[in-house]
C-alpha cells in the first residue's frame, strides 16, 4: 500500500549471550519506531546506547551467536524481516536495503578495487554487464565527490584516505537506489564541506525515489537540518520521539535537554554569560550487563523522583505524536509533554543551537 510505512520496528529487543550466563545481556529492548517513505528518521544517544546494534539488527546482520533476537518484529515493505529464510533475506541486502557501515577502515575488502566492490552489487541485482557496471562504479564515484574517478575506482582501499574510504562506502550503498538506506554515523570521517555535499545527495535519493532514511548520528546540528523525525536512546531504549522540529525545540526528556544543553552557543555578544561554559550530564551510560533498577537514566538525572529509582517508567504519549519514557509526565492532563525548564530550539539549516529560558 502506498500509504503504508516503508519501515516498522515493533518491540525490538536484541542480546548477547555470555559463556557464563544462559540469559542474553539486552543491548537493545523494546524499541519501536516507524519510518515513512520519502522521510529521515534520525537516531540519536551517546556511544553504547545501542543505536548501531538497533540499525545492523534490521537487516539481520548481526552474528547470531553471539546476538540473539529475543523478542520484536521488523516489517519492511510490508515483510517481517525476522521471519524470512537468509535465502529471502539475502537479495534485499544492497538492492532494496543499502547500508553504510560506520567504520570505513574495516568495511571495504582490501583485495579488492574499490570499483569492482562497487560494480559487485549492480552486476548481482541489477543485472548489468562488467562494462556497463564499471561505468555506473565511476559515476556514483564522482558523485559522492570523488576526485579523478576513473583512477580512484582501480585502486585498492589502502591506497585512499579515511575519508575517501567512507565515500566510496556511501557510493556502494547509493548503488541499486535502495528503497531503504541505513547510515550509521556516514559522515564522521569527512570535512564539512564534503559532508553537505553527501547529505544533499541522500536528500536528493529520498525525495527522488521515495526511499528512507534511517539516519545514525551523535551531530545534532544535522538532525537539525535534515531530520523529520526524532528518536532518541539510552541504555538500549527509546526515551523520547516525535517529530524532530517539535522535539528540539521542546525536549521532554531530562536526558534529551542535557544534550541539547552540552551543545556550544554563540551568542551575539562576548560577555553573554551563556558562553562561559557548556552544560554536561554527570555520570556514564550504565553497563548493559548491570543496569540501575528503575529508570536507566535516574542516577545520571537532577530531576529524579523516588519512582524512577523503583519502576521502568513506559512510553508516555501526547496527541501531537510525541512520546517520551519519563515520569515526570504520567498523568498529565490532555496528553500533553510540556519541554524541560530551558527548552532549546534550533533554526532550521543552520545547526547551531540557541538556549531559550
Amino acid at each position: 500500500m502506498a500509504d503504508s510505512p516503508l519501515l516498522r520496528v515493533e518491540g525490538l529487543s536484541v542480546g548477547f549471550a555470555r559463556p557464563d550466563s544462559s540469559a542474553p545481556d539486552l543491548a537493545v529492548e523494546e524499541v519501536s519506531f516507524t519510518l515513512r517513505r520519502g522521510k529521515t528518521l534520525c537516531l540519536v544517544g551517546e556511544s553504547g546506547c545501542g543505536k548501531s546494534v538497533t540499525a545492523l539488527s534490521i537487516p539481520r546482520l548481526l552474528p547470531s551467536p553471539p546476538a540473539r533476537l529475543t523478542g520484536g518484529a521488523v516489517f519492511f515493505e510490508g515483510r517481517d524481516l525476522t521471519l524470512l529464510a537468509e535465502r529471502e533475506l539475502a537479495p534485499l541486502r544492497g538492492s532494496r536495503m543499502g547500508m553504510i557501515f560506520q567504520d570505513p577502515m574495516t568495511s571495504l575488502n582490501p583485495v579488492m578495487r574499490v570499483g569492482d566492490q562497487i560494480s559487485e552489487g549492480l552486476r548481482l541485482h541489477k543485472g548489468l554487464g562488467t562494462a556497463s557496471a564499471q561505468a555506473r562504479a565511476v559515476t556514483l564515484l564522482e558523485k559522492v565527490g570523488i576526485a579523478s574517478p576513473e583512477e580512484r575506482a582501480r585502486n585498492f582501499p589502502h591506497h585512499l584516505s579515511g575519508g575517501m574510504r567512507q565515500r566510496v562506502m556511501i557510493a556502494m550503498a547509493l548503488a541499486c537506489d535502495p528503497s531503504l538506506l541505513i547510515a550509521d554515523e556516514p559522515t564522521t570521517a569527512l570535512d564539512v564541506t564534503v559532508q553537505r555535499q553527501i547529505l544533499a545527495l541522500m536528500r536528493t535519493l529520498i525525495r527522488e525515489t521515495g526511499s528512507g532514511l534511517l539516519l545514525i548520528t551523535h551531530n545534532l546540528g544535522i538532525v537539525a537540518q535534515v531530520a523529520d523525525d526524532l528518536a532518541v536512546m539510552y541504555a538500549g531504549r527509546i526515551v523520547e520521539q516525535g517529530p524532530a522540529e517539535s522535539v528540539l525545540a521542546g525536549p521532554a526528556h531530562p536526558y534529551t535537554l542535557g544534550l541539547l544543553r552540552s551543545l556550544p552557543v554563540f551568542p551575539d555578544e562576548a560577555d553573554d554569560p551563556r558562553a562561559s561554559r557548556l552544560g554536561a550530564i554527570p555520570g556514564i551510560v550504565p553497563d548493559p550487563r548491570n543496569r540501575p533498577p528503575g529508570c536507566a537514566f535516574h542516577p545520571r538525572c537532577a530531576r529524579v523522583l523516588e519512582l524512577c529509582r523503583r519502576e521502568v517508567p513506559p512510553l508516555f504519549s501526547s496527541e501531537t505524536g510525541r512520546r517520551c519514557r519519563c515520569w515526570l509526565h504520567a498523568g498529565r492532563p490532555g496528553g500533553t509533554l510540556p519541554a524541560g525548564k530551558g527548552r532549546l530550539t534550533f533554526e532550521k539549516n543552520s545547526g547551531m543551537g540557541t538556549d531559550k529560558v
